[in-house]
């Protein structure tokens, strides 16, 4: 049935969980063609179009679907999170505003209104919707992130190491299989915010093991099972070889690497340094070398 609505939309939704845009966008295209009146359809695409950064799309489709249905929730809170992107906050708290009228326990939008208030720099009010987004989920780690940006602005250290804390740790210890593909990504967009440098990050954080620089093997593997499979940690760690100073990150990475069974890679590494003849190792390096 080449005309069966629902079965385009879901595709489309579908193809949105997959990243999968353009395809999610053609699906979407022909469920409207077929009911230029589905309000889901409209905001369907507009999400994709938000996902492409298409963000004038995105507010005209999702404005279409409030049109057509006045108590959209969803729609006012993506409409708001679009207009967040093009800097039109005031719009986008008014589009909050509403979302959050018509369900007092809809966490996203509290959560976005907390970034529309941070960007106009009204930061109690950002906190007061961070806070609420974590009361009413408190494994809400955007939530805490935001708060803890928002904490270190005005002055707040230790209320902001915290905040970064939590997230850190709700980010690796979430087991599900749902979140696992995001966590990479979740994780170097928490670390790209944090206000303090990165070797610092890795002395106070409270997680399974104390730093990246522990010497303990065992704690290393209780440590990278949350984060999910080796090859993303790996990836990670590549990432802060690009971000961090060469000896703060070979202080830890080749050690890290030989308790996490990679005795030839860390061994290789600690022999480069050693051909350059610019760094000589510390005792502790060539004790594993």
């Amino acid at each position: 049935d080449n005309k069966y609505i629902d079965a385009y939309l879901n595709r489309g939704k579908t193809y949105i969980h997959l990243q999968e845009y353009q395809k999610a966008i053609e699906d979407l295209n022909k469920a409207i063609r077929l009911d230029d009146k589905c309000a889901d359809a409209y905001h369907e695409r507009g999400r994709a179009y938000i996902f492409i950064e298409e963000y004038q799309k995105a507010i005209d489709d999702v404005s279409e679907a409030i049109r057509l249905d006045n108590i959209f929730v969803l729609g006012y809170n993506s409409r708001g999170y679009a207009y967040i992107r093009i800097k039109e906050f005031q719009k986008a708290i008014e589009d909050l505003n509403m979302a959050i009228r018509l369900d007092d326990t809809f966490v996203d939008a509290y959560n976005n209104r907390g970034n529309a208030y941070a960007s106009i720099e009204e930061y109690q009010k950002a906190i007061d919707d961070y806070s609420e987004t974590i009361r009413l989920d408190n494994k809400y780690f955007d939530a805490y992130n935001n708060r803890g940006n928002i904490y270190y602005k005005i002055g707040e250290v230790e209320k902001s190491k915290a905040d970064y804390n939590t997230t850190l740790y709700l980010i690796l210890s979430n087991s599900s299989e749902k979140i696992r593909p995001y966590i990479l990504r979740n994780l170097i967009s928490v670390f790209d915010s944090y206000p303090y440098n990165y070797h610092s990050l890795f002395q106070h954080i409270s997680l399974p093991t104390d730093s990246f620089s522990s010497q303990d093997s065992t704690s290393f593997i209780s440590y990278w099972k949350h984060v999910g499979s080796i090859q993303d940690f790996l990836l990670l760690l590549h990432y802060y070889k690009l971000k961090l100073p060469h000896e703060v990150f070979l202080s830890f990475y080749p050690i890290l690497i030989y308790n996490l069974g990679g005795c030839s890679e860390a061994y290789k590494i600690f022999d480069e340094e050693l051909d350059k003849e610019e760094q000589p190792l510390s005792a502790q390096q060539y004790y594993y070398y």
